[in-house]
């Protein structure tokens, strides 16, 4: 039955049912529809109790089963996109890989950087070891201060000669300090070179009891010793 035919039918059947009830007038729009109606015959009439029925037009078997298959394959190529976690964690991860070969330096600045944190630190080792090195003359510097002030030690070199004196203070500055730490004046020098001159033997046992220059220093001092031609009077005073 087609669609016209069941529209045609249903129209009908609501002028019959109107006139039946006494709704519609013989002079009313409905009227002339109700008549025709009437007219057709006895196959085209509508009987109160039938029911009208819109049946869907039949489709292609065939077309159906391909919009099937279709929204299954959709269905499940979706379902497989949002739960293979796998493929997104390689996802993440190439995307990541991506972002850091963009974010690599050339060969050239981490090469720099690298020459740069090296001297960086070279410089830090360099200052640590100039640090300690003004502790330590600024611990001898104070000492010294300390024993050039201290009371007793003028009085206990109050009634000393220069040479006793010089001495004294040799031994009591340079003893606890290491064999190469030690550090001597020229005074002190100039005296421990008077006793090597007077006896070069008895020089090495008496550095071993005090402590005095070697003398590798000594001669090394005697060589930076100027003489100018002539007659020099320091030498004609002793």
């Amino acid at each position: 039955m087609r669609p016209e035919n069941v529209i045609a039918a249903g129209a009908a059947y609501l002028a019959r049912a109107r006139l039946a009830a006494g709704r519609v007038q013989p002079g009313s729009p409905s009227a002339p529809l109700a008549r025709l109606d009437a007219n057709r015959g006895k196959s085209d009439e509508v009987v109160t109790s039938e029911k009208v029925l819109l049946v869907p037009e039949p489709v292609n078997e065939e077309s159906s089963l391909a919009t099937l298959k279709l929204t299954t394959t959709d269905n499940s190529a979706r379902i497989n996109s949002e739960h293979n976690y796998c493929r997104l964690q390689k996802k993440a991860i190439h995307k990541n890989n991506n972002n850091y070969q963009q974010q690599e330096w050339p060969s050239f600045w981490l090469n720099q950087l690298k020459t740069t944190r090296r001297k960086i630190k070279v410089l830090q080792s360099n200052l640590i070891r100039s640090q300690k090195k003004n502790k330590t003359f600024q611990s001898r510097i104070a000492n010294a201060e300390k024993m050039s002030t201290d009371i007793l030690f003028k009085k206990l070199t109050n009634k000393m000669t220069v040479a006793a004196k010089i001495f004294t203070k040799m031994q009591y500055t340079q003893t606890s300090k290491r064999p190469h730490g030690r550090r001597f004046s020229l005074e002190e020098k100039v005296l421990s070179l008077s006793l090597y001159k007077k006896s070069p033997r008895s020089y090495p046992l008496l550095a071993k009891y005090f402590t005095l220059p070697s003398t590798k220093s000594l001669k090394r001092l005697l060589t930076k010793i100027e003489v100018k031609p002539g007659l020099n009077k320091c030498i004609f005073m002793w």
